[in-house]
């Protein structure tokens, strides 16, 4: 049947017809691979399908790697997991005249299917499950361009920060459960709250834990029923994470409420009084400025910096976060320039006096220059007529008038007030220079201008984390910067690597200066919360974390053996031959 033909059928079956399309085109026209296709992928939205068909501790034991893991076998049947299609399902495929009855493809033919390329899902991958020595733990995201994805990103790169590790860790429940694939879809309880779905993920990261990569899914569904508003943008989705998350765990023990409002709300004051909360600082593309201080200063003072005095922070987060809104607008003047230190304080009516009185000083200098220039023009010129010229031709006038006492004495006043005229105008000059000079050293966005001396007095919050979007991230680790990119769109993967923070603001420069598309999330933390304790763990969730750390170890020493008893079967057929 046609491409077109086979999509009409798998709408008559129910499904959507672009999701038909596009699974009958992965699948090379193959009715019954795209349905596998389909119900394989992880949309909630989906109809149901049975999962009784997988297989061993860690999910199905079959082809593993790029070439064979979560592909598709060579007569198009899906080899990603062993998932069965319903009878139903079955019988209304078998009705349109595929299935295992199929006749058999001529290859000689012009009809004849084209070799399908196997999609390589890392979750099928039993190489790759073992956490490697010293490799951070990684959570995937679901699918690609959904803002739930975000998740991911931002529970890695707050997971090392001890404060909020701690925190999150501190309340205990009696039971956390276990499913053998709780680390890509399965619940370990009936009912999971976002509370231990959130500590199950932060142990997984920070603890002792031999699993390589988990999947976000059981923190996304166990905060489906929270998601009820229609986020427009990443600044949204993530006030929404702060706020449920101050909430939620308040609601489990009250005395974790102030700690975690210390750690993500700021307040702030305008000049009216009013007070505000912040748990993010959206940056739209009308603010977009080449550093953190030019767009801190605008989206407190305003442009032309008329609300400094009026507005300041009155208590400043542990973790501030400023989120870029990506809507093709790039940022001017060559991208944005990353630092890794920012000192928030020059914000607050402590500290605010450091930015407004040397932007005070510059419109005392403006004045200052708009003085002597005024001056200046009074030498110059005296109803419309330029004063040196004038003075030079009445000069010039009396000297030929001979030697008359009255005419000489009177060039001679002439010549004081030309030469008297000559020192204004030298002294203007240099007082401009030094006040030309003094104005173009004040740097009202230069922090180092700005704190001077005092700069060691101030404690820096320190840039943990960069996010491009649920693919593409850095985070730092201690002193080390790790980059993570994510393959969700075909097939499922991830790749870790070390960075320095000079690769990762050339990366952001280029990036901001080309194609902002989906913006990026920048998370500074204080920079006396960044510690090397270890964490704190308590029995029952130690429990789960050793109870997976023996399904791991158990599930690749299987992977191994049959590995070597296929090899050695392999040895065997051939020295028979």
């Amino acid at each position: 049947m046609s491409l077109q033909d086979n999509v009409d059928n798998l709408v008559n079956m129910g499904f959507d017809a672009s999701v038909a399309r596009d699974a009958l085109s992965r699948a090379d026209n193959n009715i019954e691979a795209a349905v596998n296709f389909i119900y394989s992928d992880f949309s909630a939205d989906l109809p149901p399908y049975s999962e009784n068909g997988e297989s061993g501790p860690l999910g199905p034991a079959g082809p593993t790697g790029a070439a064979g893991a979560g592909g598709i076998v060579a007569d198009g049947r899906s080899a990603s997991t062993a998932i069965e299609i319903e009878d139903d399902i079955k019988n209304k495929i078998a009705s349109y005249g595929y299935g295992h009855d199929n006749p058999v493809v001529d290859l000689d033919s012009d009809q004849s299917k084209s070799e399908i390329v196997p999609t390589y899902e890392v979750y099928d991958d039993i190489s790759r499950y073992t956490r490697a020595e010293g490799d951070p733990g990684v959570l995937l995201p679901v699918k690609a361009e959904l803002l739930e994805g975000y998740f991911a990103p931002l529970l890695m790169t707050l997971s090392n920060i001890p404060a909020f590790r701690d925190l999150v860790l501190k309340p205990e429940f009696e039971d956390y459960g276990y499913s053998e694939l709780w680390w890509k879809k399965d619940k370990c309880v009936s009912n999971p709250s976002v509370v231990m779905e959130t500590q199950r993920l932060v142990a997984f990261l920070c603890g002792d834990s031999f699993r390589a990569f988990a999947s976000i899914r059981s923190l996304i569904d166990a905060s489906s029923k929270l998601m009820t508003d229609d986020y427009q943008s990443v600044a949204e989705f993530i006030q929404f994470i702060y706020s449920s998350l101050i909430e939620l765990f308040a609601k489990t023990d009250e005395s974790l409420k102030r700690p975690f409002e210390q750690l993500f709300t700021s307040r702030f004051r305008f000049e009216d009084d009013e007070t505000q909360t912040h748990c993010i600082f959206p940056v739209e593309s009308n603010y977009f400025y080449k550093d953190i201080y030019r767009i801190m200063h605008s989206l407190l003072w305003g442009k032309d910096m008329g609300r400094l005095g009026q507005h300041q922070f009155l208590e400043l987060s542990d973790v501030l976060t400023v989120s870029f809104e990506g809507n093709g607008d790039t940022v001017p003047g060559g991208g944005f320039e990353l630092t890794e230190e920012f000192y928030p304080q020059i914000y607050t009516s402590k500290h605010e006096h450091m930015v407004a009185d040397k932007f005070r000083r510059i419109s005392e200098l403006r004045d200052e220059v708009s003085k002597i220039n005024g001056q200046t023009i009074q030498l110059k010129a005296f109803k419309g007529k330029r004063v040196s010229a004038l003075l030079d031709t009445t000069l010039s006038h009396l000297s030929s008038l001979g030697e008359d006492e009255r005419v000489q004495s009177a060039a001679k006043e002439l010549e004081s007030i030309a030469n008297h005229i000559l020192d204004c105008k030298t002294r203007n000059t240099e007082k401009l220079t030094a006040l030309n000079k003094e104005r173009s050293d004040i740097d009202i966005y230069n922090i180092n201008y700005i704190l001077g001396d005092q700069k060691a007095e101030f404690e820096p919050w320190v840039l943990t984390g960069v996010i491009f979007n649920e693919r593409q991230f850095w985070y730092r680790l201690e002193e080390k910067w790790y980059a993570f990119n994510y393959t969700l769109e075909i097939g499922k993967d991830f790749e870790i690597s070390q960075t320095t923070f000079d690769n990762i603001v050339s990366q952001v420069r280029e990036y901001s200066a080309d194609n902002f598309e989906t913006g990026m999330v920048l998370i500074y933390v204080k920079k006396s919360l960044i510690t090397t304790d270890s964490p704190i763990i308590n029995k029952n969730l130690q429990k789960f974390i050793d109870t997976d750390n023996q399904k791991v170890a158990n599930g690749v020493a299987l992977h191994k053996l049959n590995e070597q008893q296929e090899e050695q079967e392999g040895q065997i057929v051939l020295s028979d031959q």
